[in-house]
């Protein structure tokens, strides 16, 4: 089980971003952006227990990171502004995950273009991602905010169920049928 006092850091560029589990969360909450560090709330310590302990998955076998680098750049898109996912693709391209998991229907709507988490949840995708005219492409699997387990007990195994597949695809478990989804930002 993970310490109460165990932070897990927001992966940086100095860092080797070579990782085969790419996290991709919405947004930093307040102290996280300060601290630079990855979803350290204690609602949000289920997820790296159930990779962990459940999954025995190795943390450092990941790269976190999120979709919107500041709460100013959320509530920019939510007021309506677009706000460009162009860096999102650059680090998915740096990092060449071997798989993705996505955290909430924030990232749902904006990797995969689709909304519904509680429908959309577990299904594999392949991901087409696109900068300065190089493509990558990669499977990923959407999964819920760990902090929406909180008053939904009933999906913390579908939870569970979508870490262990996203885990044990980035390490090489036999491919899953997957539907095709081409995001670009040029």
């Amino acid at each position: 089980m993970l310490s109460n006092t165990m932070k897990v850091m927001f992966s940086s560029s100095s860092e080797n971003k070579h990782k085969p589990l790419m996290i991709i969360a919405d947004v930093p909450c307040p102290q996280d952006q300060k601290d630079g560090t990855f979803m350290a709330t204690q609602k949000d310590k289920v997820l790296f227990s159930m990779i962990t302990d459940a999954v025995g998955y190795d943390l450092n076998d990941c790269y976190f990171t999120y979709l919107f680098k500041s709460k100013e750049e959320y509530e920019a898109t939510m007021n309506g502004d677009i706000v460009s996912l162009k860096e999102l693709h650059k680090e998915v391209l740096e990092v060449k995950p071997k798989f993705i998991l996505t955290l909430g229907e924030t990232c749902l709507n904006a990797i995969f273009l689709k909304r519904g988490i509680l429908k959309e949840h577990g299904k594999v995708a392949g991901l087409t991602f696109s900068h300065n005219g190089e493509d990558f492409e990669v499977r990923a699997i959407p999964t819920f905010l760990p902090g929406y387990l909180v008053n939904n007990q009933s999906k913390v195994m579908d939870f569970a169920q979508d870490i262990d597949r996203a885990c044990m695809q980035s390490l090489g478990a036999p491919q899953e049928k997957k539907e095709t989804i081409c995001v670009t930002c040029d």
